[in-house]
């Protein structure tokens, strides 16, 4: 575990893993790899590691922004099922 993940609130753990699942589902319906993600988002593979697995705390808003525009998803797409 992270320092950051050691530091994180339930509520930013629960984002943050919501956030990791979002984008694996996203990944498998899409049929596209964490590389290729990376690539087509103009983010770094770690970036997209520490967001699916969960080590990198919360995500900023332009880092969602990246991976909806890769995904064609608009933002309130993105968040659907957050509760």
């Amino acid at each position: 575990m992270s320092i950051r993940q050691a530091t994180m609130t339930q509520e930013e753990k629960e984002l943050s893993t919501f956030i990791g699942n979002r984008i694996k589902r996203l990944c498998l319906e899409h049929d596209i790899s964490h590389f290729n993600l990376a690539k087509q988002s103009n983010l770094s593979r770690s970036t997209i590691y520490r967001l699916v697995n969960g080590a990198g705390g919360t995500a900023r808003y332009e880092t969602i922004k990246k991976i909806c525009l890769a995904f064609d998803l608009s933002l309130s797409e993105f968040w659907k099922g957050l509760q």
